[in-house]
């Protein structure tokens, strides 16, 4: 899916013996030979089922300079003289057309413009593609011609394949073709966004130029995506500090940064949404946002804040923040974080509240003040809001999270117990994290009842699932990395397998319950929040084969491998990774 460098090349390799390796090329062969057309054809004529069609096409034409258009040509040619059985089974096949495209992209590359429109012609007339009156008279002109009705029928891999093609012969395409087929990628479906994805990046690398707008649309393509974080970091990187990306317009490059941010949290990549806030700095400083970008600013840095694992680089940032992004939502993160990591900064922020306080700024408070244990200020803001309104899920949440750490388990669960399960979900889950050593089975299958009640797309039971590794992962990482994969055979992204694998993900074996099996939930960020977990535990365990298996499950995920490395590394504290990794996985 994605073009990177194999972490074989990272690791540092195993000597294989020589002997162990056989060349097939060597090895003799009884398949049969058809060393003329007519018998090509003939044997072709015969095949029934697709897999057997697409098998022998491939077979056949790989060793010999010639292709099965080129063979129907021929026998065409000599239907004046003899009847002629042409084989109707392949073009007919759904599945053959792509083959029979890819042969006319090498025909085109010919200059035998008889051979060029005869091999079109068994094209148009196996409605493979639709009627069309060839205008040009040399090969060059069919060449654009052909590359303009793969375009029309949006076959777009076969059209980049023409381009690239085209540029290797030194056979020059107009901008005007490249550019339409920049558009037509960047406005395609997302059901084959991967292979779109590579060669809209392939389309821009062979490019002789590009405008901004041709710019624009392809990052907002590319980071459009859950699964386009890797073609769009390459693509945004790039070209941020060319003049391209200058020339547009202020508005597009904050619609441009706000998308790359949201694909690279999406992903749980903390770390490249703060590579894209030091681009967006400067133009954010330069020329202020919209209101609803502002919103949207915001809403990404604190969700990248809470994400990232270095609160030293967080703190910085947060203490330089462009003063128009300091609005209400960022100061009740500000008054937590300070509450956490420097109480001089919190009392000092506290100051600058005004009454009356927002609901949210009264949430935040109650969450510092119980952080650095001032009780009264505490029940102040409890009494505060208890005379206006009920708790909310947050600050129930806290509450509990408190009750837990002071080893009163029973008050929290019964406190839990009397809400309603919008506003306890987050403190049931709470409850298993500090709890689920104790293999409360009563607990358990009160919280399985539970949630089982939630819809399928509640994101906590994506956090569950993460808890659920991360707990298995402190007992045997290992066991952790093979209930994960587990979990992914389960899910599948498909809402209707829910129930597949029940009886293969064996929780009773460290106590919990098999029915979690169905709260079994993974997005693409919850897979990467695993990754996470399970890659810091094998870099704690000095374990060489899980963590080889955890970088290829980042690089699939989309992440760059100076991005694996620079996670890791913050928790590597006797230099491990050096000692693994070859030194071009630390530039």
């Amino acid at each position: 899916m994605y073009s990177r460098t194999p972490l074989r090349r990272l690791l540092q390799p195993e000597r294989i013996r020589p002997c162990n390796f056989i060349c097939t090329r060597c090895l003799s062969s009884k398949a049969p030979i058809y060393d003329t057309t007519s018998s090509r054809i003939k044997h072709l004529s015969q095949l029934k089922s697709t897999y057997d069609i697409i098998k022998e096409l491939k077979d056949v034409y790989s060793t010999i300079d010639s292709t099965f258009i080129q063979d129907v040509v021929t026998e065409l040619a000599k239907s004046r003289n003899e009847e002629v059985k042409l084989p109707l089974n392949i073009l007919r096949n759904a599945k053959a057309r792509e083959y029979m495209l890819k042969d006319c992209c090498e025909i085109v590359m010919k200059d035998d413009v008889d051979l060029i429109l005869s091999s079109l012609g068994v094209l148009h007339r196996a409605k493979i593609l639709p009627r069309h009156e060839y205008q040009g008279k040399d090969a060059n002109t069919l060449r654009m011609e052909f590359l303009q009705l793969l375009m029309n029928e949006n076959q777009i891999a076969l059209a980049t394949m023409c381009i690239l093609n085209y540029i290797v012969n030194d056979i020059e395409v107009p901008y005007p073709k490249i550019k339409l087929l920049i558009d037509i990628i960047s406005s395609s479906s997302l059901t084959d966004f991967p292979m779109n994805s590579y060669c809209l990046l392939q389309v821009l690398r062979i490019s002789t130029r590009i405008d901004p707008l041709e710019l624009f649309t392809s990052l907002m393509y590319l980071s459009s995506n859950v699964n386009g974080n890797y073609f769009a970091n390459h693509l945004f990187f790039k070209y941020v500090d060319d003049e391209v990306f200058a020339r547009m317009s202020i508005q597009q490059q904050h619609w441009i940064i706000l998308s790359m941010l949201e694909v690279n949290l999406e992903n749980s990549d903390a770390i490249k949404a703060l590579k894209i806030w030091q681009v967006a700095k400067p133009i954010v400083l330069i020329s202020a946002p919209s209101a609803n970008q502002i919103s949207l600013y915001v809403e990404k840095l604190i969700n990248a804040f809470q994400l990232h694992h270095n609160e030293t680089l967080i703190e910085q940032e947060i203490n330089n923040l462009p003063a128009c992004l300091d609005t209400d939502y960022m100061i009740d993160y500000k008054l937590f974080f300070y509450a956490q990591h420097s109480a001089d900064k919190f009392h000092t922020l506290v100051k600058t509240l005004h009454s009356p306080l927002r609901r949210s700024s009264l949430t935040s408070l109650l969450r510092s003040f119980i952080q650095l244990r001032d009780e009264s200020n505490a029940e102040k803001i409890v009494s505060t809001i208890f005379a206006h309104s009920t708790i909310n899920s947050e600050e129930l949440q806290t509450i509990v999270e408190t009750l837990l750490q002071k080893g009163k388990v029973s008050e929290a669960l019964s406190m839990v117990q009397r809400m309603n399960l919008e506003t306890s979900k987050f403190s049931y889950l709470m409850m298993f994290k500090h709890t689920w050593k104790n293999r409360d089975q009563a607990f358990f299958k009160e919280f399985y009842l539970k949630f089982m009640n939630l819809n399928y797309d509640d994101s906590l039971l994506e956090l569950f699932t993460i808890e659920l590794i991360r707990a298995i992962s402190t007992i045997n990482n290992r066991q952790a990395v093979r209930y994960y994969v587990n979990f992914l055979k389960k899910v599948d992204f498909r809402p209707y397998k829910t129930n597949e694998l029940y009886q293969l993900i064996d929780f009773k074996r460290y106590g919990f319950l098999d029915e979690f099996s169905q709260l079994v939930r993974l997005t693409p960020f919850g897979m990467v929040e695993c990754l996470k977990i399970l890659s810091k535990q094998t870099v704690l365990d000095r374990d060489p084969i899980s963590l080889r298996w955890c970088f290829e499950e980042f690089r699939k995920s989309g992440w760059e491998v100076s991005t694996i490395v620079e996670y890791l590394e913050h928790f590597d504290t006797d230099g491990y990774l050096r000692q693994i990794l070859k030194e071009r996985a630390f530039k």
